[in-house]
């Protein structure tokens, strides 16, 4: 009978190789910019007032995965996450499923790997300050890989819900990093070398007056049409703009919509993660880096497809038979 793997969150934070999986992550938006994979529209539904997404993908001899996803707020109440999901991974050849994911982790391993990749090309030096605008579940992941690509001279937080912060500079400790709490958004961007946006704010807390020289911006939040993380001045400032999707950020991004509409950044001008290596021959630009993401089912693939290799040779995870 066919087995199938399953990995809980323990499991896959337990068995990344942050290096090894970033190389994984790569490979793969690289296969996603030669055409190699395909990443439909995700199918979106509302439930009783709760948003649910179904978000299916596929890359060439990786497989096929779909994400699985809610948004369930009143969960709290219920003791449970208030955004559970599974990534469920598929063989290609024979149609048949061959692991169960945890989603929330798979979505912050998956997240934090992509932003890596821009960082291994576009930070602005080896070693600096680090700010973290959002301080919560995705900005965790972001500190923990982000440590073996820069040695972070100090990171500093600012978030709008003091606990959320204080104790984001707890778990900073934990790594060995030190870590302070920035009273307002100035205080945090100023002086900082790399920017890690990880909000949930629906206007800019990302503002170009506060930017040193050179300094690399990786934004994850703002993630519909309607919602920016960047302000016109950070775009008037890029040399350069790097994008997980050309196609999904022109169309789910308020701050590529809203670039792109305003003349600050032409969509031709616009590279994808996968074209980064080759873009960027003679080097990084001097000045202002953007990397801005919505997040691909293409990652969701990658990663389950790394974590499962993975598994399978370290005889890890639970197998059982359908």
């Amino acid at each position: 009978m066919p087995e199938l793997l399953i990995l809980d969150g323990d499991t896959i934070n337990n068995i990344v190789d942050v290096p090894e999986f970033v190389d994984a992550i790569e490979a793969c938006f690289k296969l996603y910019s030669r055409g190699r994979a395909e990443v439909p529209q995700r199918t979106v539904m509302t439930i009783d007032g709760n948003w649910w997404g179904f978000m299916p993908g596929y890359i060439e001899d990786r497989g096929v995965a779909i994400k699985i996803v809610s948004v369930i707020p009143s969960n709290v109440e219920r003791g449970l996450p208030t955004i559970p999901g599974i990534v469920v991974l598929f063989d290609q050849a024979t149609g048949m499923p061959l692991c169960i994911l945890d989603g929330a982790v798979v979505t912050g391993v998956r997240t934090a790997g992509a932003s890596m990749v821009s960082i291994k090309y576009l930070k602005p030096n080896e070693d600096g300050r680090v700010a973290f605008i959002g301080g919560g579940y995705q900005a965790r992941f972001h500190l923990r890989f982000l440590r073996h690509f820069y040695n972070i001279v100090e990171a500093i937080v600012y978030d709008i819900r003091a606990d959320t912060a204080n104790k984001f500079s707890e778990y900073c400790g934990e790594l060995g990093v030190d870590c302070k709490v920035a009273g307002n958004l100035g205080e945090a961007l100023a002086d900082s070398d790399i920017i890690i946006e990880a909000s949930t704010s629906e206007s800019p807390v990302v503002l170009g007056s506060y930017l040193k020289k050179d300094v690399h911006v990786v934004s994850i939040g703002a993630h519909t049409p309607s919602s920016r993380a960047l302000d016109d001045e950070v775009f008037m400032l890029a040399k350069l703009v790097v994008v997980d999707s050309r196609a999904a950020t022109s169309k789910e991004s308020g701050d590529i919509i809203n670039a792109i509409n305003g003349g600050l950044v032409s969509e031709d001008g616009i590279i994808e993660l996968g074209e980064l290596g080759d873009s960027l021959r003679g080097g990084r630009p001097s000045g202002v880096t953007i990397y801005k993401s919505v997040g691909l089912a293409l990652q969701d693939v990658c990663a389950a497809r790394y974590l499962y290799d993975k598994a399978r040779y370290m005889g890890v995870g639970k197998t059982v038979t359908i």
